[in-house]
């Protein structure tokens, strides 16, 4: 049996480290989710500001949370009911980057955890053509209703975590790591590091002279061939491959090849299901895959909070 933990999930007014405006939290004790509490909360009014594509993705305004207790008070109870458990996030770079700011902002002490990522577990762990919660939790038979609402996701990342233990017959992070060939990140007062990046194998060098080999080589982007479908929000096709390159990424603007890591899916692709996918790209993404090529795919909104940005 794996031991006890908790898992977090935030959403976020903005892209504005710091802006929370809802935390959920699963806590998993004796194998079991023994405890699930959300938090909708006021962000700190250094960043409180709401986007309105934050807005479209989670549903929540700022009049929604007017009434809410600041974000502060609000970490407080969750930390407090995380105690000294290692803590999961479902890309939690994201999740712990936004808790260890708006921990910052609100004054309030940021204890000593250990911390893994469900998304990067998932990625060495599983071969799937999404990541996404709605696709491992369909993958594993789990109820993906109320995605993006920050309980519920906390939830559908517990679930992931046991399942994920489970078939690798892990008993704690520590083995989960071991099995995925990764380590533990860290949470506390000096900062935050992540869980190692998934890097994917390929023959083919990575030379394209725009991509910058000097970028940050956990970055998630560094070192994949990312290519795009469908119209995007933030980005004209230019200024993204500039910016994918600087990232020591391999924009590919022209197609899916036998390179390509990455699909960034635009035109409002939701991406919960294999029937979404109904362009040309896609179609061949898949084709690929089934050839044992692998591609990952993404809706415009996960690229961007990888990027951890919105469109103007």
């Amino acid at each position: 049996m794996i031991e006890d933990f908790a898992v977090v999930d935030v959403e976020t007014a903005n892209s504005t480290k710091g802006s929370i405006c809802e935390i959920g939290l699963a806590v998993v004790e004796a194998g079991a989710i023994t405890l699930v509490h959300s938090w909708r909360c006021r962000p700190p009014a250094e960043v409180g500001g709401f986007h309105w594509y934050n807005t479209k993705v989670h549903g929540i305004t700022a009049s929604d949370v007017a009434n809410s207790p600041e974000t502060g008070e609000c970490l407080r109870e969750m930390f407090a009911l995380i105690g000294e458990r290692p803590v999961y996030a479902h890309n939690a770079n994201f999740d712990f980057g936004h808790l260890y700011a708006a921990s910052s902002f609100a004054g309030v002490s940021i204890p000593n955890l250990v911390t893994g990522c469900s998304l990067t577990l998932s990625r060495r762990l599983l071969d799937l053509i999404s990541y996404r919660l709605p696709f491992v939790s369909e993958h594993f038979g789990f109820d993906s209703t109320g995605h993006h609402s920050a309980g519920a996701d906390a939830v559908m990342a517990a679930k992931l975590v046991l399942a994920l233990a489970q078939n690798a017959g892990a008993q704690n992070l520590s083995g989960l790591c071991e099995a995925a060939h990764t380590q533990p990140g860290k949470f506390g007062p000096e900062g935050l590091n992540g869980m190692a990046i998934r890097r994917r194998g390929t023959s083919t060098r990575f030379d394209l002279p725009k991509t910058n080999t000097d970028a940050d080589p956990n970055h998630p982007l560094y070192g994949e061939w990312v290519s795009f479908t469908g119209g995007l929000t933030a980005f004209a096709r230019e200024p993204v491959c500039t910016l994918l390159a600087s990232l020591g990424a391999n924009p590919q603007p022209k197609g899916v090849t036998k390179k390509t890591t990455m699909l960034v899916i635009g035109d409002g692709f939701i991406g919960n299901s294999l029937e979404d996918f109904t362009t040309r790209k896609a179609r061949k993404a898949l084709e690929l895959r089934d050839k044992g090529q692998k591609i990952e795919v993404f809706t415009e909104n996960d690229f961007l909070r990888i990027l951890d940005i919105v469109p103007t």
